[in-house]
């Protein structure tokens, strides 16, 4: 990797929440970490994915106030992990023909790691992936996505569209409340 993305930054989302993100590139892929903040500065979640080199999902961390989920691909295609709550531990487990793709929150972030692991797009195609609410629900689904223009994505969801404007070196292009910096010191 020539051009490593190292960069942190922060945007107001559609929603009004404020999300605080970082990236970083490194020998075994790329690491994003966010948080987002509801209106009053209120913690509403904080994720932690990895991808390989490649783009595709290898591991995720996420906590609310109430949870904590962990979820990693094993080399047979399959992913493993844990939700745990105050009624304990759920063990999560999905089979060898486990989604190649994974969506995690409902923002910006989470759309950019989803779009870099994609294959190039000339036409609508669709695809099993796994999601991850905000919330920490994890479900199987199918999802329809389709490139719109040259850097743009629309994904459709259980109902819901999303879409996304990749930037340069990956990362969400937004256009609105949004700065970001190098995470190397001057």
């Amino acid at each position: 990797m020539s051009d490593l993305v190292r960069r942190a930054g922060t945007f107001v989302d559609a929603d009004g929440s404020t999300v605080t993100w970082s990236v970083a590139d490194g020998r075994r892929g790329r690491r994003w970490r966010w948080v987002v903040a509801g209106t009053g500065s209120a913690l509403g979640v904080a994720h932690t994915v990895e991808t390989g080199p490649d783009g595709a999902f290898a591991r995720l961390e996420s906590a609310t106030p109430e949870a904590l989920l962990t979820l990693h691909r094993e080399a047979d295609g399959s992913l493993h992990g844990n939700r745990t709550g105050r009624g304990g531990v759920e063990h999560l487990r999905f089979d060898a023909s486990a989604p190649r793709f994974v969506l995690v929150g409902h923002g910006a972030p989470g759309l950019a790691i989803l779009a870099a692991g994609l294959p190039a797009l000339a036409e609508a195609s669709t695809l099993d992936l796994l999601t991850v609410s905000d919330g920490l629900a994890v479900a199987a689904g199918e999802g329809r996505i389709a490139p719109i223009g040259r850097a743009t994505l629309r994904l459709e969801l259980a109902g819901r569209g999303y879409e996304i404007e990749v930037g340069a070196g990956g990362l969400p292009a937004i256009a609105v409340a949004s700065t970001s910096w190098p995470l190397e010191e001057r």
